[in-house]
């Protein structure tokens, strides 16, 4: 099916053929999409995904923990950077759209007095895509303040989702296993007395501009941690700053994974593997990745 004839005939949104996976994410690598759309609004991606069944699609958000082959993807990507934005809140309860970013959303509860969200500061996405992996630092995470989430179906069809439905564990939710859309979430947050929460975030962000490599596009972090902390595994294994062509473990931060300029997947996953054997011949720990890949 021609999709670019299809969105302009029925005024669904926007379809480029010229957009590749490298140049909308963190990361900085991947190849050309076949078909990459940004709906208008919810009717506008019902309708899409009506005409685009047995197509592969991937919904992406601020593609900050994207890690994208190379190779061409056959498929769609789907972008909700285009539709309305939603933020407002009733109390302490607050109504968000999958596309607002979550500083926007730990700003506006700031000034609305409220806390528990400070730790969503430090990560550079947005609410969707922060749901449906469970996103989280500083000992929390999405699921400690979600009451709950609406989804749409790759069938035009919307739910909703408590919590409990979603079966959040360590960085996973439901949606991934049920290739779902987040289009609005409701957070419960705690009223705040006083102004530590800009104290908070001011120190953290602080502590990770020395602590992570910013200044080089990355990933997040690259594995997932056990008993041991993945960076201090990388690290006592040796790899801290191993590199491969334009790949790189970032020395300020060894479960970091840098693209130096224009790194290759195949350098990546290189050094991904070199890693994982390694801490198993070391440690015996099964190193997995938290990176969301793609087209592999």
């Amino acid at each position: 099916m021609d999709f670019e004839k299809l969105v302009e005939r029925l005024s669904l949104g926007e379809v480029r053929t010229d957009v590749m996976f490298k140049d909308i994410t963190t990361l900085g690598i991947g190849g050309k999409i076949k078909c990459f759309f940004e709906p208008n609004d919810l009717d506008g991606l019902k309708t899409f995904l009506f005409h685009a069944k047995n197509v592969k699609i991937f919904i992406i958000g601020n593609g900050s923990n994207v890690f994208a082959s190379d190779e061409d993807f056959a498929g769609i990507v789907i972008s909700l950077k285009k539709m309305k934005k939603t933020l407002y809140n009733y109390d302490n309860y607050f109504y968000l759209s999958a596309n607002v970013s979550l500083n926007n959303f730990v700003n506006y509860a700031i000034a609305k007095n409220c806390t528990e969200m400070e730790f969503l500061a430090t990560i550079p996405g947005q609410v969707g895509g922060a749901i449906t992996m469970n996103a989280g630092a500083y000992g929390s995470s999405i699921e400690d303040i979600l009451v709950g989430c609406e989804c749409l179906t790759l069938t035009g069809e919307l739910i909703y989702l408590s919590n409990k439905d979603l079966h959040f564990s360590y960085r996973h939710s439901l949606i991934q296993n049920e290739k779902l859309i987040v289009i609005n979430a409701i957070f419960k947050l705690e009223p705040s007395t006083d102004d530590d929460s800009r104290e908070i975030i001011a120190n953290r962000k602080k502590i990770q501009l020395e602590t992570r490599p910013l200044n080089y596009r990355n990933a997040g972090s690259t594995f997932k941690n056990n008993e041991i902390a993945s960076w201090k595994l990388v690290s006592d294994v040796g790899l801290r700053g191993y590199k491969i062509n334009d790949a790189m473990v970032s020395e300020l931060h060894a479960n970091f994974i840098i693209n130096l300029s224009e790194a290759k997947s195949a350098d990546v996953i290189k050094i991904i593997e070199d890693i994982k054997i390694r801490v198993k011949e070391h440690y015996n720990l099964n190193l997995q990745i938290e990176w969301k890949k793609v087209n592999f």
